[in-house]
C-alpha cells in the first residue's frame, strides 16, 4: 500500500534545516503589568509589551466568593471592551440593521430554548453577575444577554451558511432552509472556510519529557475583537484555578490550562449530526479545567456531559504524575451528538483512514499515528465520525495537508536527534497557522490569513507562549506570524 508521498515529499522539501531552527515569529517576555482597574479582590491589568503598542493585551485576574462574584468582577473590569467587542463581531458579519435585528433574535432563541438547558448553574450564575457588574461601572444593562449570544456564535458550524442546516434540521425537521437563508444569506464570505489546529507532544521527543501542547484558532479575522484581547485568569471558590485566552466578552475558554496541568483545545469538524442540546464546548471546556486533577477525571467529566457539535478536542495533562508515568498524557476527541471517539497516540484508527484515488487506483494513508503525540485539524479518523462528515477529503484537501504538517515536524525533529523545547514548541504551534497562502512556513503575502489566536502551553511549568493577529492594512499579521508573549502564570495561580 502506497503512503502519501506526494504530499509528504512536497512538505518535506519546504523544511529546509535553517528554517525549522530560525522561525519568523518572534518570542517575548512583558517588561510588567500595569494595574488599569480593580474591583474587590480582582485586578484588570494591561501587559506591557513592545509588541502589541497599538491595543495592549489585557490580562483579567478574577476571584470571588461565589460564581456571581466571579462573573461580577469579570463585568465590572471588562464590560466596555465585551461590548465593545460584541458591536465589532456582528457588524463585521452582518453589516445590515435588520439582518442584526434578526439574528439576535435567532440567537435568543437558540440559547432560551436548546443551549441554555445543559448549562451548570454556575456559569448562569456567573453571567448574571456579569451583567450586573457591568451595570455597576456605568456600561448599562444586558451584558449578560450579550454573552449568551457569544456563547452560541461560538458553538455554531464552522461553515455557518452552509451546515447550519443540520442543526436547524435537528430542530425543526425540514422547514429549516427558509431560516438559514434569511439569516445567513449575507454571511457567507465572513464565516466560511473557519479552521483550526492542535498537538500534544511529550516523552522521548522532548526536553525532560515535558507534555507541550499548542493550539491554533482560524477565525473571523480582521473583526475587530483583537482590538479587546484578554488573558483571563479564573479562581472559582472551592476549584481549581485557570487560565484562558481570548476575546473580552467570551468567558468560556477557546483554548486553556489549569493549575493542574490540564490543558483544553478545539478544532471544528462540521458533521451531519448536530445538536443545541448539550453542553456548549466553550463553557464545557472551562467546566472540565475547574473540576480535573488528571486526565481520566477530564475524560470521567466529558462522558457524563452531552455533545452538541462535531469538533476535535485536545485533552492533555502535563502535571499528573500517573499520566505522566502511563506515557498517555493526552487525548483526542472527535465528536458529533451523541457520540465521542477516544484516541490516544500511535493509534491503528488512524492509519486505517484510505483513500483511493477513482481514477489511478492508488490507495493513500490519510492518517499519520505516531506514539508520543497527537494532533488533528478539521476531520475525523472514526468511521462513525467520518460517515457523518458534511465534507468528502482527498490527499490534497487542506485540513489533511495541515495536519500531515504536525506528522512532518515531528518526524524531522527526531530525526535531526532534536528534543522539542519551547521554542520549537512554538514553531510547532506557528506552522500550521492560517497565512492566507499555501505556503506555511513564511510570513510573507497574509494579506489572506484568517490565524487570529495561536498559544503554545508548558503545563509542567504554569507558563505559555501566546500571539494574537495584529496591525491592518498592509502592517496587518496573523497571529502566527505575530510575537509570542511568555508568562510563568505560577504568580497567579
Amino acid at each position: 500500500m502506497k503512503s502519501i508521498t506526494s504530499i509528504l515529499g512536497v512538505l518535506l522539501a519546504l523544511v529546509p534545516f535553517s528554517q525549522c531552527l530560525t522561525p519568523t515569529f518572534k518570542i517575548e517576555t512583558p517588561s510588567s503589568f500595569s494595574v488599569l482597574k480593580k474591583c474587590n479582590e480582582s485586578t484588570l491589568y494591561s501587559i506591557q509589551t513592545a509588541a502589541y503598542s497599538e491595543y495592549p493585551i489585557y490580562l483579567a485576574d478574577i476571584h470571588g466568593g461565589s460564581s456571581y462574584d466571579l462573573g461580577y468582577s469579570y463585568g465590572y473590569l471588562l464590560g466596555n471592551q465585551s461590548i465593545e467587542n460584541y458591536d465589532a463581531l456582528l457588524t463585521s458579519a452582518l453589516p445590515a440593521t435588520f439582518e442584526r435585528d434578526a439574528f439576535e433574535v435567532f440567537l435568543d432563541w437558540q440559547w432560551n430554548d436548546y443551549l441554555s438547558k445543559q448549562v451548570p448553574q454556575e456559569f448562569i450564575d456567573e453571567m448574571s453577575g456579569v451583567g450586573d457588574g457591568a451595570a455597576a461601572a456605568g456600561f448599562g444593562s444586558g451584558l449578560d444577554k450579550l454573552m449568551q449570544r457569544s456563547i452560541v456564535i461560538a458553538n455554531f458550524p464552522g461553515d455557518i451558511t452552509t451546515n447550519i442546516e443540520w442543526l436547524l434540521w435537528n430542530e425543526m425537521g425540514g422547514n429549516s432552509e427558509d431560516i438559514k437563508n434569511s439569516l445567513f444569506e449575507s454571511t457567507e464570505a465572513k464565516y466560511k472556510g473557519m479552521q483550526c489546529s492542535h498537538f500534544a507532544v511529550w516523552g522521548s521527543r522532548t526536553v525532560n519529557g515535558t507534555l507541550f501542547a499548542g493550539r491554533n484558532l482560524d477565525w473571523l479575522a480582521r473583526s475587530g475583537i483583537s482590538k479587546n484581547k484578554v488573558v483571563t485568569v479564573f479562581h472559582p471558590p472551592g476549584k481549581i484555578s485557570h487560565v484562558t485566552f481570548g476575546f473580552a466578552g467570551m468567558i468560556g475558554s477557546l483554548a486553556g490550562m489549569s493549575s493542574e496541568g490540564i490543558v483544553v483545545t478545539e478544532s471544528g469538524n462540521d458533521v451531519k449530526k448536530e445538536t443545541f442540546d448539550g453542553f456548549p464546548w466553550i463553557l464545557r471546556l472551562r467546566y472540565i479545567m475547574m473540576n480535573s486533577n488528571g486526565l481520566q477525571e477530564a475524560r470521567d467529566l466529558w462522558e457524563n456531559t452531552n455533545n452538541t457539535l462535531g469538533t476535535n478536542h485536545l485533552l492533555a495533562s502535563g502535571k499528573n504524575e500517573t499520566d505522566l508515568k502511563s506515557n498517555h498524557p493526552a487525548l483526542e476527541l472527535e465528536t458529533m451528538k451523541g457520540y465521542t471517539a477516544y484516541f490516544y497516540d500511535d493509534d491503528p484508527r488512524e492509519s486505517q483512514y484510505i483513500y483511493v484515488n477513482q481514477t489511478t487506483g492508488e490507495k493513500y494513508v490519510m492518517g499519520w499515528p505516531m506514539p508520543e503525540a497527537v494532533f488533528r485539524t478539521n476531520h475525523g479518523y472514526d468511521t462513525n465520525i467520518q460517515n457523518e462528515e458534511v465534507e468528502s477529503y482527498t490527499p490534497n484537501s487542506d485540513t489533511i495537508i495541515r495536519e500531515h504538517l504536525f506528522g512532518t515536524i515531528f518526524e524531522w525533529y527526531q530525526a535531526a536527534q532534536i528534543e522539542i523545547d519551547y521554542l520549537e514548541a512554538v514553531n510547532t504551534t506557528s506552522i500550521p497557522g492560517n497565512k492566507g497562502t499555501e505556503d506555511f512556513f513564511y510570513c510573507v503575502n497574509v494579506e489572506n490569513a484568517a490565524n487570529i489566536l495561536s498559544v503554545t502551553f508548558v503545563p509542567l511549568e504554569n507558563k505559555a507562549f501566546f500571539a494574537f493577529e495584529d496591525g491592518s492594512g498592509s502592517t496587518y499579521s496573523p497571529a502566527c506570524c505575530s510575537t509570542y508573549i511568555e508568562i510563568d502564570f505560577t504568580y497567579f495561580f
